[in-house]
Parts: structure tokens; C-alpha cells; sequence
């Protein structure tokens, strides 16, 4: 009954495990423009090298990398620098922050597929046509992978936020 097996992970740790297990076809990890834990440190590449379709999840980080300033939970504060400095690469480029954000994931080559959340049709309209412009240069990868220090997780991994984000 069952024809392929896939797994969802939060963390590099077990992301590590099950691809070294070599028990699933595909992962589904957290990967953004602020989250380069499991693309930037080998991981995925260890898993498209086995032939397992990586999936990348969360590429807005719950909502958190398109969200105004004034609206970032205190707690997660230490984004804001980041965020600024990715900004300012997205307008020096000519787009939104949201088009950098999924032409940077576009772009890596572990990832398979991306999964986004829509909340309207409106939104998956917007997200086809940021899909349909391809993935960033090498230059602009670099900048933002510039633009962006390793990150405490209690910035990454959502279920460490004080609060839910406003809806």
C-alpha cells in the first residue's frame, strides 16, 4: 500500500539520521533566506547525492521575513539587522523581498520542490509568478548568504517563539 516514504524534520540533527539512514525517499526540511541550516551545511546535498527529493518548507520562516519591523515579537528582535540587510539587497536588485526570498531557494540545487501556504488565491497567483522568474544569479546568492549570520534557533525554529505570529 505503501509506494514511497518521506519524512518532515525540524532539525538538522535528525535531518542527518534519516538521511544516513537511507530508510525514506524524501525529506522535508525548514529552508529560507534566513535558514541555511540544512542547504548551506551539506545535508541536503548528502541527500539529493542519495537520490531522496528534498522538499523545502517555511521559505517565508512562518511569515516572519516578509513581516513589518514594528510588528516582530521582541523576542525575535535580533532578525531585524538581517532582514535589513536583505532589504536592501532585494531593492538594489529591483524586487520585493518575497521574490528574493523564493529565487534564493529556486537556486539551490538540492531542493526538489518548494512548498509554500497560500491563504487566498491572490497569494498563489503571486507566488506563481515569483516562481515562473527563475532562480537568483550567483551573484545575488551570494549576497544574501552575505547578508545573513547563523541565527540563534529560538529565531528559526517557530515552535521556540514566545508567541503565534499575528494572523
Amino acid at each position: 500500500l505503501i509506494r514511497h516514504i518521506g519524512v518532515s524534520t525540524v532539525t538538522p540533527e535528525a535531518t542527518a539520521a534519516i538521511v544516513s539512514s537511507g530508510k525514506a525517499e524524501a525529506i522535508q526540511v525548514p529552508a529560507s533566506i534566513l535558514d541555511h541550516r540544512f542547504t548551506g551545511g551539506g545535508i541536503c546535498a548528502q541527500a539529493a547525492e542519495r537520490r531522496m527529493a528534498v522538499f523545502a518548507r517555511s521559505i517565508y520562516l512562518q511569515g516572519l521575513v516578509l513581516m513589518n519591523e514594528e510588528d516582530i515579537p521582541a523576542d525575535l528582535l535580533d532578525v531585524i539587522p538581517p532582514l535589513r540587510r536583505l532589504r536592501l539587497v532585494a531593492a538594489e536588485a529591483g524586487m520585493t523581498l518575497a521574490e528574493l526570498a523564493v529565487r534564493f531557494i529556486l537556486g539551490l540545487d538540492e531542493v526538489t520542490c518548494i512548498l509554500v501556504g497560500v491563504e487566498s488565491v491572490a497569494q498563489v497567483k503571486q507566488n506563481v509568478e515569483l516562481f515562473d522568474k527563475g532562480a537568483l544569479d550567483a551573484e545575488l546568492t551570494a549576497a544574501v548568504r552575505a547578508a545573513v549570520p547563523s541565527l540563534a534557533e529560538h529565531i528559526l525554529c517557530p515552535y521556540r517563539w514566545a508567541k503565534r505570529m499575528p494572523d
